[in-house]
């Protein structure tokens, strides 16, 4: 819908997060099972460059 520009992921890892899901969420889950699910859904891959890197250089960028 054109709001990939406003959009950021991040992952919750600590060992309580990680016994609420069994154990089975790790730093790799983005890469491994929700990147494949945003490309089934018809996220492109200018879409996904923005949300994994554009954005976080851009939030990063404003705590200078």
């Amino acid at each position: 819908a054109g709001f990939e520009d406003r959009l950021l992921l991040s992952l919750d890892t600590t060992r309580r997060r990680l016994r609420a899901y069994g154990g089975e969420i790790g730093l790799d889950y983005i890469r491994r099972a929700f990147l494949p699910m945003m490309k089934a859904g018809g996220v492109t891959p200018v879409q996904i460059q923005k949300i994994f890197c554009e954005n976080s250089k851009d939030v990063l960028a404003l705590a200078e």
